[in-house]
């Protein structure tokens, strides 16, 4: 299970090492296994790509939920959107703020003071730390600190509240094999921005693997393109839709975990898979 370890954004990090690794083990020790694991469609056509020919079971990782949330809030003047993430350049944290800014030099949309964003994050390591003194100062230099909360680690309930009081959620990534907090936010009711570094292209109402047919009634969010321009037109639509329009897509999030990223759908395709594959039908 890779665990988007093959993706190309990874890949490229850090890479004569791994391209090293890769000649001396890892390539043939991929290759040897009886199968290899995604957790979305667009990661097992990235082993095809690499050359790697093995079964692949595709299960998307399950959400751990709790037994009950918080009610949302209700509607009023403060809007809230959420990040929930490490805090690393990959997550496109200084992007969001960027585009941020961007938004409000060059529209007139009055809703934005309207709103805030809260940063829920964790910081593993120096590099990770200098990132966030990065992001501040640049929240700083755009004065933007009254639109910008740096909340930092929660642990799992409070976590859960936050996605409770959010209006919106935004994960500007530039790579993830599956983002379990899109899933997260989604079952919390709450639409989701996300870029297509994820595999999360049924947020747009998409419904088959080659993007060709379009449910708008399934609507849930925006898959959007990586970037600063895309992130501030899709922050612009979403703060300019109603408190109901918003609910209604949060709830179509709500219905597409329940139906696909629940553990008891998880576990019948990995059951599947490891039968076929013990049976000699992969």
């Amino acid at each position: 299970a890779p665990r988007g370890m093959l993706e190309p954004w990874s890949l490229q990090q850090n890479w004569l090492k791994k391209r090293i690794a890769r000649w001396l083990y890892q390539d043939r020790d991929l290759k040897c296994a009886a199968a290899l694991h995604a957790t979305a469609e667009s990661e097992a056509d990235q082993f095809r790509k690499l050359g790697f020919k093995n079964p692949v079971i595709i299960s998307p990782n399950g959400v751990n939920v709790p037994k009950c949330l918080e009610p949302r809030n209700t509607p009023n003047t403060q809007k809230r959107i959420l990040f929930v993430s490490r805090m690393h350049p990959k997550k496109g944290v200084l992007e969001l703020v960027e585009a941020w800014n961007r938004l409000k030099l060059t529209t007139h949309n009055s809703q934005l003071t309207n709103w805030i964003c809260e940063l829920v994050y964790t910081i593993n390591g120096d590099f990770e730390r200098e990132y966030e003194s990065k992001v501040k100062a640049c929240v700083n230099e755009l004065g933007l600190q009254d639109q910008f909360i740096f909340t930092g680690p929660l642990n799992d309930d409070e976590k859960w509240k936050a996605y409770a009081r959010a209006d919106l959620f935004l994960l500007p990534t530039y790579s993830e094999n599956f983002g379990i907090v899109v899933a997260e936010a989604l079952w919390a009711g709450v639409p989701v921005i996300t870029t297509k570094g994820t595999p999360w292209y049924g947020l747009e109402g998409y419904t088959d693997s080659q993007l060709k047919a379009i449910n708008s009634k399934r609507k849930c969010g925006w898959w959007i393109d990586i970037g600063i321009d895309p992130l501030a037109v899709a922050l612009d639509s979403a703060m300019k839709l109603s408190d109901a329009e918003r609910h209604e897509m949060g709830s179509r999030g709500r219905k597409l975990v329940e139906e696909k990223y629940t553990w008891d759908a998880v576990v019948k395709v990995m059951v599947k898979g490891y039968e076929e594959i013990l049976n000699g039908r992969a």
